[in-house]
């Protein structure tokens, strides 16, 4: 349930996994080296 979040336009955390997989591969060519430097968090409030 992302959407009382932040209103994404997905119907669930799997569709969106899908679409950002996709976005990356039409963009990423498979033989690049990536290097990931981060992470995101989502923490909730106390």
């Amino acid at each position: 349930m992302l959407e009382p979040y932040c209103g994404r336009p997905f119907a669930d955390a799997d569709a969106m996994d899908k679409e950002m997989v996709a976005r990356w591969n039409d963009a990423v060519a498979d033989e690049a080296e990536v290097w990931i430097l981060g992470d995101l968090v989502m923490v909730a409030k106390a």
